[in-house]
């Protein structure tokens, strides 16, 4: 994805919205081109799917997804509010798990989301 797109502080055009939709399935299509990957790049084509079946590309809905991709949403979700971006700072890791656990269930899966909060929480312990 264009830096122009991913970093855009202001709403996506339309353009830009359907170059951002193009994404999962341009990542599944270098994947697949490895030996063995098929299912993998199944996986990352649907990551951006939801459970509330607002996703994309294909809207499916929660009974249609399967574990893998919902891993991998929960991952992106945690990692770009973590990522500096040229229109805001990273967020802390408190905070993008809050952002993630505020949308949870809809937008991403609620165990899993709840799996990275239990992991974000025994990690803090063990650093103290």
């Amino acid at each position: 994805m264009p830096r122009a797109i991913t970093e855009k502080p202001s709403i996506l055009s339309v353009e830009e919205m359907e170059q951002m939709r193009r994404h999962p399935g341009l990542g599944a299509h270098i994947v697949e081109r490895i030996e063995g990957m098929d299912e993998v790049a199944l996986w990352i084509e649907m990551h951006h799917e939801r459970p509330d079946g607002r996703g994309y590309p294909e809207i499916l809905t929660d009974d249609e997804l399967a574990q893998p991709p919902r891993i991998l949403a929960v991952a992106d979700s945690y990692w770009a509010p973590r990522a500096d971006r040229s229109y805001r700072a990273a967020m802390s890791v408190e905070d993008a798990v809050e952002v993630i656990m505020s949308t949870a269930g809809a937008q991403d899966d609620l165990a899993v989301a709840n799996s990275l909060k239990a992991v974000v929480r025994e990690s803090e312990s063990e650093a103290t």
